[in-house]
C-alpha cells in the first residue's frame, strides 16, 4: 500500500529545496501532496522528450495543470483481505512504497527507443474481475509478448510476469526494458538513490528493496530522469552495469535492458516482484518468483467470488462494475479500517468507515468478516480511550454487521464499547429546537412575545441522527434492564430532537417567505445517511422536498461538495440510495445509468463526473468510496428491511423484469439469513423465487404497474393483501416455507 511517512515528507522538502521552489506556508501546515503539486508543476513543465518516454506520446495520458495531476485510468491491485496493496495505470505504471517510484515493462520499437507509438490502447488491460490479474499482449513479428500483473497475498508484493512465446522455428532475439523512475500516478516520486545488488538481483531504491528478479538483466543504467545520456543509451544498446547512483535532484532513474534469444519455438518466463512493505536484505532474497504465486493468486479470487453474494442484474455494464467494486472493497478494507500507515489525505471522513464495513458484510465475504470486525471493534476501543471521542456511524455498522454476520464479537469488548458509547452521549444535554431563537433577536427585548423558532443546522442534525443510530442499536445488545432502558430513554430523547427539526424544516420549506439557501454538501450526506440506516420513525416529508427542489442541479451534475467542480461519482450514489430508500426507482435507474456509464477501462466507478468529463485520481483510499456506495446501493434496490419484514425488489427498474436475461441474486446477508432471490421468465408468465434462512413476519413483494396483482399467485406463502400504491404496488406475503415463489401472469 502507498503511505506517506515522515522520511518521504522530509525528501519531498529537500527535492523541493534543490529545485529552488518557492514555498510560502511554515513548514509545518504544508502536506506532502502539495510539495508534491509544486514539484509536478516545475519539473513536469520543463521536462525533455526523454524524460518519462512512455507518457508523452499518449493524448490520454495528459497533465491537468490546475490539478496536479495526471488524468489516466488506474486501479488497486492486491488480494482479499490483504494488509497492503499497489496502484497500476492504464498506460502501465505499476507503484508500491511511496518513495519508490513505479515501474514499468516496455518494449522499443525497431529503432531503438522507448517511444511506444501513438497508439490510445491501454497498455495494462482487466480481462476479468474475476481473478484480477491485469494483463497486456501483443504480437512482435515472430514472438508473443505478454505482461501478466498482480498481487501476492503470501509475499505481499505486486508481481509482473514477462512471457515471451517464439513462434518461428528459427532462433530470434526479442528485447526489452524495466523502467523504474521518479513518478507515480500522483506525480513526483523523488529517488535520491538507487543501488544494485547485482549478486542477489536486487534493486533498492531510497535504500529500500524496490525491484526483485529472477533473471539478471543483460545491461543497467542508472542515472537521472533528465539526462541526455538516456537516448543515446536507448539508440546504441550500450552495454554497462551500474551499481549506484545518487541524485540530490530526486530524479534518479533505473533503466534495465534484457537482449533475450528465443530458441525455435521457444518460451521464456521472467518474474519481477515489487515489495509492498520495506523488507530487509535477507527478507528480500527469500521472494518466491516462479508462476505458484499467479497460481495462489488466481486460487484466492476464485475462492473469494465463489464464497460471496451475488448480484446479477440484466444489465452487462452495472455486472462488472459491481463485479469490480467487491474487488476494490476486499483489497483495501483492511488498510481503510485499520492501517496506522495512512497519510491524513486518505483517511476516509463521517460515514465512510461505516459504508465500507457494512458493504463489505453485505457481500457475504465469510470468516474473514469475522476478523475485521473483532480488530475494528478493538482499535475502536483503543481510540475512545485515548482520545474521549467516538465515530458514532462506525459503530453503529459494527453492530449492524454483528446482525448480519453474527460474528463472534468478545463479550468483554462489547460490554466496554456500550458502556463507552453511552457516556460520551449522554454527557450533553440535547437541545430543544423550541429554544432556539433567530440570530439578532434579544430575549429581554422580547420577553412577552412566542419565541421565533428555527431548525437546528444539518451539522447539529447530522451529529444527533448517529447519535440517536447507534444508542438504537447498542440497546439490543444491552442484557442489564436497567442500563437498557436509559439508553433507549436518551435514544428517544434525540429520536424526538430529530422529528422536532424535521417537522420546523418541512414548515420552513412550505413557507412563502423561505429565501434560505441549503448547502447541497449537506443534504446529500444527510440523505446518504438516512438511506444507510433505513428508519422507519421519522416523517422525511422534508427531505424529500429539499431533495426533490435540488434534484436538477444535482443531475445537472453541479457543484454537491464544496471544493468540487463536479458531482463526485459516489456522491450521485449516496443521492440515488435516497432514492432507492424512497422508492423512487425512475430517479434511482437516472442516476446510476449515468454513473455506470462513465465507468473506466478497469470498470471502475469515477470519482467525479463534471459536464466535461470524468475524474479518477483520488487518493488510494478513496476509490473505496464509490465501490462501496455502488454496492449499497443496488443492494437496497433489491432487498431492504423495514418493521420485521423484507422489502423485495422495492426499487428496481421495470426493464429488468422485462428482460430474457434472468435475474439472480443469491446469500445477501439480512437479519433473517441470507436471502435468494431469483426472477425468471416463461411463455406464459413471470415467476419470482425467494428462498430464505429464517422467515420475516411478511414480505413485501414489489411490483411493475402492468403487472396484474390481482391474478398473482403464491407457492410456500399466503397473499394477504394486494396494495395497488399509484407508484408502488406491492403484494403483502406471509411466508409458510424457507422457499416462496410468487408468479404473475404475462
Amino acid at each position: 500500500m502507498i503511505n506517506e511517512d515522515c522520511e518521504v515528507t522530509e525528501r519531498l522538502f529537500r527535492v523541493a529545496n534543490k529545485h529552488e521552489i518557492d514555498i510560502r506556508e511554515p513548514r509545518e501546515n504544508i502536506e506532502p501532496e502539495t510539495l508534491r503539486q509544486l514539484l509536478n508543476t516545475k519539473i513536469l513543465d520543463e521536462a525533455e522528450m526523454w524524460t518519462l518516454p512512455e507518457w508523452r506520446f499518449f493524448e490520454s495520458a495528459t497533465y491537468d495543470n490546475e490539478k496536479r495531476l495526471f488524468e489516466i485510468d488506474r486501479s488497486v491491485i492486491g488480494s482479499p483481505g490483504g494488509k497492503h496493496y499497489g496502484v497500476c495505470d492504464a498506460l502501465g505504471l505499476v507503484s508500491t512504497l511511496s518513495g519508490a517510484g513505479s515501474m514499468n515493462v516496455l518494449v522499443p520499437k525497431k529503432r531503438g527507443d522507448l517511444v511506444l507509438g501513438n497508439s490510445e490502447r491501454p497498455m495494462l488491460e482487466l480481462l476479468s474481475t474475476s481473478d484480477q490479474v491485469y494483463h497486456f499482449e501483443e504480437r512482435y513479428e515472430a514472438v508473443d509478448y505478454q505482461r501478466l500483473v498482480y498481487h501476492s497475498y503470501n509475499e505481499e508484493a505486486i508481481y509482473n510476469e514477462i512471457q515471451l512465446q517464439n513462434h518461428s522455428l528459427e532462433e530470434t532475439e526479442f528485447t526489452f526494458y524495466v523502467h523504474l523512475a521518479p513518478i507515480t500516478s500522483k506525480g513526483i516520486d523523488p529517488i535520491e538513490h538507487i543501488r544494485l545488488d547485482e549478486s542477489n538481483n536486487i534493486l533498492f531504491v531510497n535504500n529500500m528493496a524496490a525491484l526483485v528478479y529472477n533473471e539478471p538483466p543483460t545491461s543497467v543504467m542508472l542515472t537521472t530522469a533528465d539526462s541526455y545520456e538516456i537516448d543515446k543509451y536507448l539508440r546504441n544498446k550500450e552495454n554497462r552495469i551500474d551499481d549506484t547512483i545518487s541524485a540530490e535532484s530526486g530524479l534518479a532513474t533505473a533503466l534495465l535492458r534484457y537482449d533475450i534469444e528465443l530458441e525455435p519455438a521457444g518460451k521464456r518466463i521472467f518474474y519481477f516482484a515489487s515489495p509492498l512493505r520495506n523488507n530487509s536484505d535477507a527478507q528480500t532474497s527469500q521472494f518466491v518468483l516462479d508462476e505458484t504465486i499467479r497460481k495462489d493468486t488466481v486460487r484466492r479470487w476464485f475462492e473469494f467470488h465463489s464464497s460471496t453474494s451475488v448480484d446479477e442484474v440484466p444489465d452487462d455494464n452495472l455486472n462488472l462494475a459491481l463485479g469490480e467494486a467487491k474487488a476494490r472493497i476486499a483489497i483495501q478494507i483492511y488498510s481503510t479500517l485499520l492501517s496506522s500507515e495512512k497519510p491524513k489525505s486518505s483517511v476516509l471522513m463521517d460515514s465512510e468507515k461505516a459504508r465500507a464495513m457494512l458493504a463489505f458484510a453485505r457481500m457475504n465475504p465469510g470468516t474473514s468478516i469475522d476478523e475485521i470486525v473483532r480488530d475494528v471493534t478493538k482499535s475502536t476501543i483503543s481510540t475512545i480511550r485515548e482520545t474521549d471521542t467516538l465515530d458514532a456511524s462506525l459503530i453503529w455498522s459494527i453492530l449492524k454487521v454483528a446482525v448480519y454476520q453474527q460474528p463472534s464479537i468478545p463479550e468483554d469488548s462489547l460490554r466496554e464499547l456500550t458502556s463507552q458509547v453511552y457516556r460520551i452521549l449522554t454527557r450533553e444535554e440535547i437541545p430543544s429546537p423550541l429554544d432556539v431563537r433567530q440570530d439578532g433577536i434579544s430575549e429581554d427585548a422580547h420577553a412577552e412575545e412566542k419565541p421565533q423558532t428555527k431548525a437546528a443546522s444539518f451539522e447539529e442534525i447530522h451529529k444527533a441522527f448517529w447519535g440517536w443510530a447507534v444508542l438504537h442499536e447498542i440497546a439490543k445488545y444491552t442484557k442489564n434492564g436497567e442500563k437498557a432502558q436509559e439508553i433507549q430513554d436518551h435514544a428517544t430523547r434525540l429520536q424526538n430532537y430529530l422529528a422536532e427539526n424535521l417537522a420546523l424544516l418541512k414548515k420552513e420549506q412550505e413557507s412563502e417567505n423561505n429565501h434560505s439557501e441549503i448547502d447541497l454538501y449537506w443534504i446529500t450526506k444527510a440523505a446518504a445517511d438516512i438511506a444507510l440506516v433505513k428508519p422507519d420513525c421519522f416523517d422525511l416529508d422534508a427531505i424529500d422536498n429539499i431533495m426533490n427542489s435540488q434534484l436538477q442541479k444535482i443531475l445537472n451534475l453541479e457543484r454537491c461538495q464544496h471544493k468540487s467542480e463536479g458531482a463526485l461519482g459516489n456522491h450521485l450514489l449516496r443521492i440515488a440510495s435516497y432514492y432507492a430508500y424512497r422508492k423512487r426507482s425512475a430517479t434511482v435507474m437516472k442516476i446510476l445509468d449515468r454513473v455506470v456509464s462513465e465507468t473506466n477501462s478497469f470498470h471502475q466507478v469515477p470519482n467525479t463526473i463534471t459536464k466535461e468529463g470524468t475524474e479518477y485520481p483520488l487518493s488510494p483510499d478513496g476509490s473505496i468510496c464509490a465501490a462501496a456506495d455502488l454496492i449499497l446501493l443496488v443492494q437496497t434496490m433489491l432487498l431492504s428491511e423495514q418493521d420485521g419484514n423484507l422489502l423485495v425488489f422495492p426499487s428496481i427498474t421495470d426493464r429488468w423484469y422485462d428482460s430474457r436475461e434472468p435475474m439472480l441474486v443469491s446469500e445477501i446477508p439480512s437479519a433473517y439469513g441470507r436471502v435468494t432471490l431469483e426472477v425468471g421468465t416463461s411463455t406464459n408468465q413471470h415467476q419470482l423465487e425467494i428462498a430464505l434462512r429464517h422467515l420475516p413476519e411478511e414480505l413485501l413483494v414489489f411490483v411493475p404497474h402492468r403487472f396484474s396483482i390481482s391474478m398473482a399467485k403464491s407457492f410456500g406463502g399466503t397473499i394477504i393483501d394486494r396494495v395497488d400504491h399509484e407508484s408502488n404496488p406491492y403484494l403483502r406475503v406471509i411466508p409458510l416455507t424457507e422457499s416462496v415463489v410468487v408468479a404473475f401472469p404475462k
